[in-house]
């Protein structure tokens, strides 16, 4: 069976809840439930609602969240034959033949949905996805083309990628892969751990993800030093020194730290760090930040509290004394 990432499929949906004897207090409560992936909790709310189209299309939705996927799918085919306007219903019901690898009964009922909202990023998208798995290849491109004109973040061209990552297209996955990380580096670090990329190996998406294309934006502040120690991924002497420096100086930091065998990357609250080995063999701590996220003094201050801390890891002096730069 095919496992097709796109926004409507299965848990990303929400219907509107108006029954009769729920409260607006309890459809908030139903609505943070089925977000939190809590499908019993808005179940035990149901029972005492009113089945109403959009009443039963939640609880269809519920359902199918539990693995209910025949109880489920009754409850969402009743609830668009009862109102077909509920285009949160015609979507959940595709998302349940694209699980079963029915592409083509999927397309109709996105086809319907579509007609209720025409424009909807997430129906470029889905379209598109299953177009890529029925071989309608330009159809496909031009659905996806316009899904991220549409939505314009990382996340529109990271989940692009991925379609065309089980489509097996790496032209494709390179090219809308890169848009995102231009837009967000991390989701370089998250197409590196997620399955659906797995199948492929060319050289230029290996290139990409191997690649820091990073720039500080003009205006950042700026602050490197090296160190005799170089990077190395197998021997992590430098990259182990700057974490434990960073937990010295109360730097707060994202745990999740992007390494590779030229480079890794710690995300900061104030500051993007990279270790990385000059061409010299020397290792290198480099950090950049927005001058709106600290005053220079304190960005000079912090800088070098830090260089000073890896240095003491490291036991070792630096080759040369830290370089700051940026207002």
């Amino acid at each position: 069976m095919n496992r097709l990432l796109i926004t409507a499929v299965l848990s990303g949906l929400l219907g509107v809840l108006w029954p009769a004897q729920v409260h607006a207090q309890d459809l908030a409560t139903v609505r943070a439930h089925i977000d939190a992936g809590q499908p019993t909790l808005a179940l035990d709310l149901l029972r005492r609602a009113k089945m109403t189209p959009e009443a039963r299309l939640l609880r269809g939705m519920a359902r199918v969240m539990l693995g209910e996927l025949k109880a489920g799918g009754a409850d969402l085919e009743k609830a668009v034959a009862e109102d077909p306007s509920l285009r949160e219903g015609w979507m959940n019901l595709a998302g349940l033949e694209i699980a079963e690898g029915n592409f083509q009964e999927a397309l109709g009922l996105l086809e319907k949905a579509q007609a209720l909202e025409p424009q909807a990023p997430d129906i470029q998208l889905n379209m598109g996805a299953v177009m890529l798995m029925l071989g309608r290849t330009e159809d496909a491109d031009a659905r996806i083309a316009r899904y991220v004109e549409l939505d314009r973040s990382a996340e529109a061209r990271y989940l692009a990628a991925s379609n065309y990552a089980l489509a097996q297209q790496p032209a494709k996955v390179v090219e809308y892969l890169r848009q995102a990380i231009t837009l967000d580096e991390r989701m370089r670090m998250r197409a590196r751990l997620d399955g659906r990329f797995s199948g492929i190996d060319e050289m230029d998406y290996r290139v990409l993800l191997h690649s820091d294309l990073y720039s500080p934006p003009a205006g950042h502040r700026t602050a490197a030093a090296a160190f005799k120690t170089p990077y190395d991924q197998k021997e992590p002497a430098l990259l182990y020194a700057v974490l434990e420096a960073l937990q010295e100086v109360s730097f707060a930091y994202d745990p999740e730290v992007e390494s590779t065998a030229r480079w890794a990357l710690i995300w900061g609250d104030k500051a993007r760090i990279k270790v990385h080995t000059q061409d010299n063999g020397t290792g290198v701590v480099s950090m950049s930040g927005p001058p709106d996220a600290t005053t220079a003094s304190e960005w000079q201050r912090t800088s070098q509290e830090l260089f000073r801390a890896v240095h003491r890891r490291l036991d070792r002096r630096p080759l040369k004394l830290p370089k700051t730069g940026g207002p």
